[in-house]
């Protein structure tokens, strides 16, 4: 069987609000538990990967749309030794609420209920916004294309976002270790002190927090980390400097779980980043 390598390519729209878009082509890399900040809508071209959100593990093939939440925890790779090839865009929440807002004439935060779904014409849609971004003086044509894809996406597969549930006492703990380690990303934070910080027994903590947000601490200041680094990286700063700032031992540190979450190293993002509007940086995943 001839070997299919693996590949990833990503850049930013400066026009489009600095929108992040991604291709790659994976075969062996499988992405852990993680989750974003922003949402994730894309287009499997090629393969079929498995995925698991929500509880439920999906085998999603060539053709569909797949669809995440902002801090929705999920994991995903190849479902087979073939691999897959995906399309994917992560507009900020603020941008999908300012077209639920134009849609429904009311502020409306926008949930993705489903992981997955079949829609040629919108997958098309999909594919030809992901092809207009890379092209230069079209600004005017990008903007268009991505707000009629959002406006068909929302208005076919989103519902209001589900009400939060009653704060109680271990949610206002796990809200206030959170936001701890959000803003303390670059320390070496230990479990007593979160949990200090929390006013819970350690073991409480541990428990509470990874039953509410899906992930336990270690795994959640790491990922806050990487999106740090992804910022950093995209201003152009060097890898050296970033892995540093955002809590790293070193730049092999900052290495090996930038390509475990993100699926390419971090310099291959920065050149990525680095050719906005231009030519989006190919990278062969060393």
């Amino acid at each position: 069987m001839k070997k299919t390598t693996e590949l990833a390519q990503f850049w930013r729209v400066e026009s489009l609000q600095n929108l992040e878009f991604m291709r790659a082509t994976y075969v062996n890399h499988t992405f852990p538990r993680h989750s974003h900040e922003t949402f994730g809508i894309g287009i499997v071209e090629q393969g079929s990967v498995k995925t698991v959100q929500r509880g439920t593990t999906y085998t999603i093939p060539a053709g569909s749309i797949v669809l995440f939440n902002p801090d929705e925890v999920h994991a995903c790779g190849a479902a087979d030794e073939v691999g897959w090839t995906y399309r994917m865009l992560y507009p900020e929440n603020s941008l999908l609420q300012q077209v639920m807002a134009e849609i429904m004439n009311r502020e409306q935060t926008p949930f993705f209920p489903f992981a997955a779904v079949q829609d040629y014409d919108l997958a098309r849609r999909l594919w030809q916004l992901h092809t207009a971004s890379t092209e230069t003086g079209s600004n005017l044509m990008q903007a268009s294309c991505l707000l009629s894809t959002l406006t068909q996406l929302l208005t076919r597969y989103t519902r209001e976002c589900p009400e939060l549930p009653i704060v109680g006492l271990e949610t206002r703990a796990v809200t206030q270790a959170k936001d701890y380690l959000e803003a303390h990303y670059h320390e070496n934070v230990s479990l007593e002190q979160l949990a200090a910080i929390a006013n819970l027994q350690p073991l409480r903590l541990l428990r509470a927090f990874r039953k509410q947000l899906g992930l336990p601490p270690h795994k959640y200041l790491t990922q806050i980390r990487i999106t740090r680094a992804k910022h950093d990286l995209a201003q152009g700063i060097p890898i050296s400097t970033v892995a540093i700032a955002t809590g790293f031992a070193d730049q092999s540190h900052l290495t090996r779980h930038f390509k475990r979450l993100v699926g390419t190293t971090p310099r291959q993002y920065a050149l990525g980043c680095k050719n906005v509007q231009d030519n989006a940086c190919r990278n062969e995943l060393l």
